[in-house]
């Protein structure tokens, strides 16, 4: 996500979103972005 931000050289807050089981992923996502500190490397 960051990346993306990066290169498109967008700043601030960002929404995302999902659909169905979509949108579980996305807040997954959303959290793992937000906590990494909490996430284990690979």
């Amino acid at each position: 996500m960051r990346g993306i931000l990066n290169t498109l050289n967008l700043s601030g807050p960002v929404a995302v979103a999902g659909h169905d089981i979509g949108s579980m992923v996305a807040f997954a996502f959303a959290w793992a972005t937000a906590n990494d500190e909490d996430i284990s490397p690979p």
